[in-house]
This record gives structure tokens, C-alpha cells and sequence, in this order.
């Protein structure tokens, strides 16, 4: 009986070791693997696959055939998305916690699966393994790193990853420009040229941020100078905030938005925010409502809620998004964003050269008070934070140091997404 529980127990034990063993894609040159997809694959699964296919041929030399999941499986295949022959291993891949941008990098016996959210998290998963596990490094949209390998071999692999930001935005020149090379560090933000062989956008926002003038236009306020806001007693004209208190204001501004939506359906985030300077109003109305709530953050909060409830019946899927921002990066006592509403807080007083969550500087101690003051109020928070020199683009910005730090302290403070500025500018 003993002797049959051994056998038993080796056999089990071999079995497993076969199932968790790992997999070599390529050897020489050659490989026994062909690249799988849906018959009715997305636009970014179909590359995923030619990106796929492409490195892994600077890297070993061995080309692997595309085909799609109409074709009879075999035991050595690369599963891309959620096909018919990835199906057949009834994994139970729970694809409703990948989101639009996670994915699964998983092996089962000779197959690997890279298998991701709809419509960018396939491809996502296929830069993640390149760069995760073979090495690949992009440095620039011309300068990457391939490494040469006469064998490709993976490990057991069986990882979910979810991006912990919904929108990540790198506003710097080389990603503005390449779209490859923002997709590769899967960044999916507003201003990169993704087209549907990317996964698209996974945010449009009209307009983009610092919108008062666009959204009540100072020749409407030349006609209703009750409009320019109230600055040291007496309204004032120019590139200034508006008079956010005044009813008239508010109708005009919720048909406005209205018009917005019907001339821009690719939009998902209508910006509401203040234009980027000072002089908001501190008329009898206004002023009341700020003093009361210890903020100029309330009379802007106020105003933006009131035109996304006016609105969110007609356009359930649409946000509306405003910041803080110097003057009103501090949040009010008590009137609190609408479901649909986003909160951006920006970062621009900050020291970069040290991590914010330790520096000891007098702005970031205060940053530090506003997020966690923001972070459980505000149902969807992002940041707007600053990577570069304004002063001078050429210049040495030491911020190595504090990057990662900082990005990290942002999720645990429950920031969806992440507009890091830069030097966007489109050089000589």
C-alpha cells in the first residue's frame, strides 16, 4: 500500500513538473511556436501580435507565423487575447477585473498567454514582456536596446497586472510625437497619436484644462460685465477667472457645455477649471461661500457641480473635471465633488528635487495636507505634476531621485491619473 502511495505521489509530482516547467519560444533561429488571434481581433490585438512577431525576431532570428484561432490548435502556440483556442484550456480567466489596460502573462503546459482587457491591455501585455522578462529597453523613439538570444526561454509565469492609474500622460516631446513609443511604455493619455492600432485614447478631454475663457468668452463678458469677477471691489476685464456666483453665468455656461457635447461625441472629459492666473471674484457672493468653506476651491467646486448634475442625465458616460490649483488647491470644508466629477491637483509650488513625501520643504508639507485632505472627498482624483525646468528647457532638472517616489506616493493616495508636464516644446 505504501509503495503504491509513492508511486502515486512521483507521478502526481511529475505531472506538475511538466505543467510548470518552463518554455523555450525559440532556439537558433527556429522556433515550434505560432502566434495565435481572434478571427475578429481588435485593431491593437493584431499588432500586439506583429510587435510580438517583429522582436522576437530581432531577437533570435526565428520568425513566428501569425494565424488566427479558425485554425486547429496544437500544443505549442503564443495565445494572444481572448480566442477560441485559449478558451479551450478553460483557465477561467477573469477578464472583467483586467479593466481596459491590465492583462494576463501566464504559461499552461506549452502555451503562453498574454491575454488582456479590452482595448489596449493585449498589447500592453506583449510590451510587458518584452521588457519585463526579454530585456527590451526603449530609450527614445530611435535609440532602443534588443537583446540577441540563441535560446528564448521563459520561466513559470502566472501574474495579473492592473495598472493602478486609469490615465497616465508623459507630456514630453518624444512621446507627443511617436505614438510607438508611447504605447511601448504603455501611456495612453489625451495628447498621443493613438489610432485604434493602439487601443486608442483612454481619456479626450475638451477642452484641455484652463477653459473659462472658452467656456464664458470675454466678448460675452464685454456685453455682461457683470460677469468679469469682482477684484478689490470693482470687476475687472482681461485674462482673468468669471463671476461664478452669478445665476445668468451658470445658464449661460451649463448650454455652453451642452454645445460642447454635441460638437465633440469623441470627448469622455469636459474641462471645467480656472483660467491660469489669479483674480478669481471675491464679490459679496462669492467671498461668502469661500470664507464659509475655508477655500476659493468652494465657489469653482459649486459651479462645476451644478453644471454636471444639470447634465449627467443627458450624457451618463460623460465626467466633468476641474482643478486645484494655487489658489484652489485647498478643498472646501464641506461641499464635496459629484460622482462624476474629477479633481486634478497640481503640484506646481512643489520642491522635485526630493521625494514630496519627505522633503521638508514648507510647499510640500502643504501639498502633503492638501492631497490627504482631497484624497478621501473626491471620487476620482488625479494630479497634474512638473518634470522640467521652466526657466530654462536645457537645463538640469535633478529629479531622478524623486520620480518614482513620487508617483508611488500618488497611488497611495488614490490618484487614478497622472499628467506628468514636460518639456513638450517641438525643438529646432
Amino acid at each position: 500500500m505504501l509503495a503504491r502511495h509513492l508511486v502515486l505521489a512521483c507521478f502526481i509530482a511529475a505531472i506538475g513538473g511538466k505543467a510548470m516547467a518552463s518554455i523555450v519560444l525559440a532556439e537558433k533561429g527556429k522556433s515550434p511556436y505560432r502566434i495565435v488571434v481572434a478571427t475578429n481581433a481588435l485593431p491593437s490585438e493584431r499588432y500586439a501580435a506583429e510587435e510580438l512577431q517583429r522582436y522576437l525576431f530581432r531577437i533570435n532570428d526565428a520568425l513566428l507565423p501569425i494565424v488566427t484561432d479558425d485554425q486547429p490548435m496544437t500544443d505549442r502556440e503564443i495565445l494572444l487575447g481572448d480566442n477560441a483556442h485559449l478558451r479551450r484550456l478553460r483557465l477561467r480567466l477573469d477578464f472583467h477585473r483586467l479593466g481596459t489596460d491590465g492583462f494576463f502573462l501566464r504559461t499552461h503546459h506549452r502555451h503562453l498567454i498574454i491575454a488582456g482587457g479590452k482595448p489596449r491591455g493585449t498589447l500592453y501585455g506583449v510590451y510587458a514582456l518584452l521588457e519585463e522578462k526579454l530585456g527590451v529597453r526603449w530609450f527614445t523613439p530611435k535609440v532602443e536596446f534588443v537583446p540577441k538570444m540563441e535560446r528564448v526561454e521563459l520561466p513559470t509565469l502566472n501574474e495579473m497586472q492592473v495598472p493602478a492609474l486609469e490615465y497616465r500622460e508623459v507630456f514630453w516631446t518624444e512621446m507627443l510625437r511617436d505614438a510607438d513609443f508611447a504605447a511601448r511604455h504603455r501611456l495612453n493619455g489625451h495628447h498621443y497619436r493613438l489610432t485604434d492600432k493602439y487601443g486608442g485614447r483612454a481619456v479626450v478631454f475638451y477642452p484641455f484644462v484652463h477653459s473659462f475663457d472658452l467656456l464664458i468668452p470675454r466678448e460675452v463678458c464685454e456685453r455682461r460685465p457683470e460677469f468679469w469677477p469682482m477684484v478689490g471691489g470693482k470687476r475687472v476685464s482681461g485674462y482673468v477667472q468669471r463671476c461664478l456666483s452669478n445665476p445668468d453665468l451658470m445658464k449661460l455656461a451649463i448650454d455652453r457645455v451642452r454645445q460642447w457635447l454635441k460638437e465633440h461625441p469623441e470627448a469622455t472629459i469636459i474641462d471645467i477649471s480656472q483660467n491660469d492666473t489669479g483674480n478669481w471674484c471675491q464679490c459679496p457672493q462669492c467671498k461668502a461661500l469661500d470664507d464659509a468653506e475655508g477655500s476659493p476651491s468652494a465657489s469653482i467646486l459649486k459651479f462645476v457641480n451644478t453644471i454636471a448634475e444639470a447634465l449627467e442625465g443627458d450624457y451618463p458616460q460623460i465626467r466633468f473635471e476641474t482643478l486645484a490649483y494655487q489658489y484652489s488647491r485647498k478643498p472646501p470644508k464641506t461641499i464635496r465633488p459629484r460622482p462624476n466629477v474629477i479633481v486634478r491637483l497640481c503640484s506646481i509650488e512643489c520642491c522635485f528635487a526630493h521625494p514630496l513625501e519627505s522633503c521638508p520643504s514648507e510647499e510640500n508639507r502643504r501639498f502633503r495636507e492638501d492631497i490627504q485632505a482631497w484624497q478621501p472627498v473626491a471620487p476620482v482624483l488625479y494630479v497634474w505634476d512638473y518634470t522640467t525646468n521652466f526657466a530654462h528647457y536645457l537645463q538640469p532638472f535633478p529629479n531622478f531621485e524623486a520620480l518614482q517616489a513620487n508617483v508611488q506616493f500618488f497611488v497611495r493616495h488614490g490618484v487614478k491619473g497622472l499628467f506628468e508636464q514636460g518639456n513638450y516644446s517641438p525643438g529646432g
